[in-house]
């Protein structure tokens, strides 16, 4: 049973970061006829509905602690971490964010270790080390893409995004103990998004059917369902697994990305990112090697 818990929050941290890799090129794509605050309300406020069902459904009473603690993640994370990451994308290609977000992990290692007091893995740091040499590759310089203010003012609210999001993620974990997957998951996105909902509302006036068009309509229908089901497998994994060994998985994220953004914003990579996915495909695999063999050690004992 165990081997099973570890083979699923596996599967669905790799998937998690699969649709939040596609899904960035996508919200660059909403955000060339919508407006910032709106295309986060609609799409965040869509996926908190679509998963409030499952979460009455499964809904645990929590404790005013916990539920603050909810509260705080989520306003860190996607009050200020969303509303910092939409306005680096404007500034800068798409395939900046999740370059700049291979900070995250090796963050989230040492905070976790810190204030989680999880015990340290030297097999898991290395394997984020190796990645990080992957994605420091594919990233170059990326303040020498443009020689502006611009690109500089860009690149440093995506920083900030990722702090927020390991914040969020050191501030979830815990209560997840005690809380369904689906419960948490729509509290962090509801409450999260409720102040930039409530601020952009006065922005509804400035935008028409037309405006918004065919294209910014399906990003936001597949932004708001791939925010459901990331957000829905990433809490499934985190739940299950130690906060330092989460960060490998978004290691994935810019690969996704580079594919995505090649096809659907025609943003072609250059020769050093192939270098580097090499080695952050030889990080996660470097980390996950031992999970990969129970993984394939359980499958092959249910086949035979």
């Amino acid at each position: 049973m165990k081997q099973k818990i570890k083979s699923y929050s596996f599967l669905a941290l790799v998937f998690a970061q699969i649709l939040w890799g596609i899904n960035t090129p996508i919200i660059k794509l909403g955000l060339k006829t919508v407006p910032l605050g709106l295309y986060l309300s609609a799409t965040i406020l869509g996926a908190a509905f679509l998963i409030a069902p499952m979460a009455i459904r499964t809904w645990k009473p929590l404790r005013r602690k916990d539920f603050a603690l909810l509260i705080i993640g989520s306003v860190i994370a996607i009050t200020i971490g969303n509303v910092a990451l939409l306005l680096g994308l404007q500034r800068v290609p798409s395939v900046n964010a999740p370059l700049i977000g291979l900070l995250g992990p090796l963050l989230l290692f040492v905070l976790s270790v810190e204030f989680l007091k999880e015990h340290m893995s030297l097999r898991t740091f290395l394997g984020i080390l190796i990645a990080l040499v992957g994605g420091a590759i594919v990233l170059g310089k990326p303040w020498d893409v443009a020689s502006t203010n611009q690109a500089m003012t860009g690149n440093l609210f995506i920083v900030l995004s990722v702090l927020c999001d390991v914040v969020g993620t050191l501030v979830c974990k815990p209560v997840l103990k005690r809380a369904g997957t689906y419960q948490v998951t729509f509290i962090h996105l509801f409450a999260g998004i409720l102040p930039v909902a409530i601020f952009s509302i006065g922005s509804l006036g400035s935008v028409s059917a037309e405006s918004i068009g065919r294209n910014g309509f399906l990003a936001i229908v597949f932004n708001i369902l791939a925010i459901t089901g990331a957000n829905c497998l990433f809490m499934y994994g985190l739940k299950r697994r130690k906060a330092q060994d989460v960060g490998i998985f978004s290691y994935i994220h810019p690969i996704v990305t580079f594919i995505a953004a090649w096809f659907i914003l025609g943003e072609k990579p250059e020769t050093r990112v192939y270098i580097g996915a090499i080695l952050i495909f030889i990080g996660i695999y470097f980390t996950e090697i031992k999970a990969y063999s129970q993984i394939r050690f359980y499958y092959h004992k249910r086949r035979s």
